[in-house]
């Protein structure tokens, strides 16, 4: 029983560096995974601000049309207080789809920050695990040679 007790301190010192390496590897896969979804909703950030200033553009386009269309009917000649009631409706249109890019830059920049985040955590739990393991493995070892030792002097 007293061989086996050194013995056992080696096993185990031996489970818990692997189990260190495996959390740590699987943190790190963690990590890695959520950098790519932060990503790929960076991209989606972008796409959907693309989508909207393409949208505001084509509303701002109408409502020009409405205004010299109205203006025409009305039996105006496009000069004068028309002109300058379209474009303020164009100068606000296109402020509109300028903040709609500025805005899904906004999100894709959080995004790319959170991603950059995610890959450094997954990195330094991937290097903590390798620690943690040589940690436990010295510790573990350095115990049982200590009952090593302790055991030949009885």
């Amino acid at each position: 029983m007293a061989v086996a007790a050194p013995a056992m301190l080696y096993i185990s010192a031996g489970i818990a560096a692997y189990s260190a390496i495996k959390q740590g590897q699987a943190a790190s896969a963690a990590a890695t995974f959520n950098a790519i979804e932060d990503k790929q909703n960076a991209a989606q950030a972008r796409a959907d601000a693309l989508a909207l200033s393409i949208q505001t553009q084509r509303e701002n386009v109408l409502r020009i049309g409405s205004i010299r269309a109205a203006a025409g009917a009305g039996g105006g000649t496009g000069e004068g207080s028309v002109l300058d009631v379209a474009a303020d409706v164009a100068a606000q249109g296109e402020l509109e789809r300028q903040w709609a890019i500025y805005q899904g830059e906004n999100r894709a920049r959080g995004f790319r920050n959170t991603a950059t985040l995610d890959t450094m955590q997954g990195k330094n739990a991937r290097d903590a695990g390798i620690a943690s393991a040589a940690g436990a493995a010295l510790g573990g070892f350095g115990s049982a040679a200590n009952a090593q030792a302790r055991l030949r002097r009885t």
